[in-house]
């Protein structure tokens, strides 16, 4: 009677899903699969438990049966690290090369007879997709908004890949989770928030305005429907001109008048200096005003290229004319003395604009870092900050 219910059971194995389990014997995955971002610091500790579950109502609980376990790793770096008759838990034993690798699993329920009978089995397939995301700066500044203007030496717009996943064939969508107003991302010349991509998973990451607070710019990356992947992004921009020393000098060959030399460097909206040179152009925002009557002075505004980080990188010299042999000053101009002299000649409202390649004297495309007065003395010059 016994061998009749045995046989009954075999008759009634059915797989179903796609995983190919028996009604009487399945699997329980937790998770079904992994995907590993090979350079987080616990790449290596991902893993996946597989657990036997047999249906109460089969009769199998009440045979002597044995657990015997099939693991195909395919040549996955993989370790069981935890396992029982019932139970197996498979980790990574080393960290793998970008791509997808794939375990077979199969569990038959078989008799401790010397024949090993059969009498339920149960087989499926786990994943683990190993993936690298890079954000990458060409000039490797970073991520720049120059308010439109298009700047040397950094990047206002970086590619965002990822790479290891493509085998998969799977939807990686690329969603602004924050900062819309701050970034765009862009794939065939086509800008917006969000973004699906298959094979070619690559797309760009432009700026259209600027941080406010450090990584307050956040790409997610959902890939078959799991999110895998946040890149947090500042978008940096020039700020403010800081001005670091000043130093008034005669006129060379026996020339009436001064250069007063005005030090400074171009720093980003949290006041750390930018990593690479720029250009920047004066803008006059209002006409020359005169402090004493038939002034003729001729001051000129010129247009900087402008070194970016150490003090003496960046210079402003605001320069008392000299005569020409048609031409002669009125007042003349004075030497630097001990003692500066408190008399004006005139002043003038200016204003710094970095960032436009293109920018001739007189320019305000870009990104204003000064509003300023310039303040024409006897004997030197100095710019006034409001």
């Amino acid at each position: 009677m016994k061998i009749k219910i045995i046989q009954l059971i075999i008759l009634t194995i059915v797989f179903i899903s796609n995983f190919g389990f028996s009604e009487d014997l399945t699997f329980d995955l937790s998770p079904t699969n992994i995907i590993i971002y090979t350079s987080s610091s616990n790449a290596l500790s991902h893993s996946i438990t597989i657990k036997s579950v047999v249906d109460p109502n089969s009769g199998l609980e009440r045979e002597e049966l044995t657990n015997v376990w099939t693991i195909t790793t395919n040549n996955t770096p993989v370790m069981i690290s935890a396992s029982s008759p019932d139970m197996k838990t498979l980790q990574l034993s080393q960290k793998p090369a970008l791509g997808i690798y794939s375990i077979d699993v199969k569990l038959e329920l078989q008799t401790t007879n010397s024949s090993h009978d059969v009498m339920a089995s149960a087989s499926t397939n786990i994943t683990f997709k190993v993936f690298d995301a890079k954000f990458v700066s060409s000039q490797g500044h970073g991520l720049w908004w120059f308010n439109g203007a298009n700047a040397d030496n950094y990047d206002e717009s970086c590619d965002f890949s990822l790479t290891g996943l493509e085998a998969d064939n799977k939807p990686t969508k690329w969603t602004i989770t924050q900062g819309d107003n701050i970034i765009t991302l862009s794939k065939n010349n086509v800008n917006t928030s969000e973004i699906t991509t298959t094979q070619d998973n690559t797309i760009e990451v432009k700026s259209i305005g600027s941080s406010s607070s450090s990584n307050d710019v956040i790409v997610k990356i959902t890939h078959d429907g799991k999110e895998i992947y946040q890149q947090k992004i500042t978008v940096f921009t020039p700020t403010y001109e800081v001005q670091t020393k000043i130093k008034d000098e005669p006129r060379g060959n026996s020339l009436p008048g001064y250069d007063s030399f005005h030090y400074f460097y171009i720093a980003d909206q949290f006041k750390k200096a930018i990593p690479d040179s720029i250009h920047l152009a004066e803008h006059r925002t209002a006409t020359v005003r005169e402090y004493i009557p038939n002034t003729n002075w001729k001051i000129k505004i010129g247009h900087f290229h402008v070194a970016s980080s150490d003090e003496g990188g960046c210079i402003d010299c605001l320069s008392s004319p000299f005569p020409t042999l048609n031409w002669t000053p009125f007042p003349i101009p004075e030497k630097p003395g001990t003692v500066l002299s408190n008399e004006k000649v005139l002043y003038m409202s200016m204003e710094h604009y970095v960032g436009d390649k293109s920018a001739i004297t007189d320019n305000t495309t870009g990104c204003k870092v000064l509003t300023s007065k310039y303040q024409y003395y006897i004997d030197h010059g100095r710019r006034l900050h409001p």
